[in-house]
């Protein structure tokens, strides 16, 4: 393992088995470039074998208590893009896979598992915004059957899928189709 720093352009580079991890995240990359702006991060790029784990804390029923839940990321290489250090994307390229628990008000409606050549996440003050997923792209959301809705397994395929959070609305282009599981 490396660690390089130079003060001049405000980078720092991680190699062999890196990782950065702190409260609720946890990033591991065979390398990594950190660039800063006045000591907040700027641009994270990682390369070969990227995962994120995110812990998320949800019920699995109303009257339950909170559980912690782990998001995951993988991909071949991955660029994060900082505003003022606050993230504002995240792009996953290479056989890029989300797996990640759809939680509202505190309750787990379910699990959704998205793979594609490339996902990229958008982020509105730091709150993600927009999810879209490019080239063969295809996903499967398990229901919590006891909190959503939804009732069956729902398996979605495009070439790019398109999925904003505010108005929980999914858009599939090109070779797109929609099927359960019943």
């Amino acid at each position: 393992n490396s660690i390089s720093y130079y003060d001049n352009n405000q980078t720092m580079y991680l190699k062999n088995n890196t990782k950065i991890i702190n409260s609720s995240n946890q990033m591991f990359a065979d390398s990594m470039t950190i660039i800063f702006e006045d000591s907040l991060f700027s641009n994270i790029h990682s390369l070969g074998n990227v995962k994120i784990k995110s812990n998320v804390n949800g019920k699995l029923n109303k009257n339950g208590f909170l559980e912690n839940f782990v998001d995951q990321m993988n991909g071949h290489s991955m660029v994060i893009d900082y505003t003022n250090g606050e993230i504002d994307s995240l792009h996953i390229y290479g056989m890029a896979t989300s797996f990640f628990h759809v939680i509202e008000d505190t309750l787990l409606m379910g699990v959704n598992d998205v793979s594609g050549d490339s996902i990229r996440m958008k982020f509105n003050d730091s709150y993600l915004s927009n999810i879209t997923v490019n080239g063969g792209s295809r996903g499967i959301f398990n229901p919590e059957k006891a909190n959503s809705n939804i009732d069956t397994t729902i398996i979605y395929k495009g070439e790019k899928i398109d999925y904003y959070l505010d108005t929980e609305e999914t858009y599939l282009n090109k070779k797109a189709s929609v099927s359960n599981l019943e």
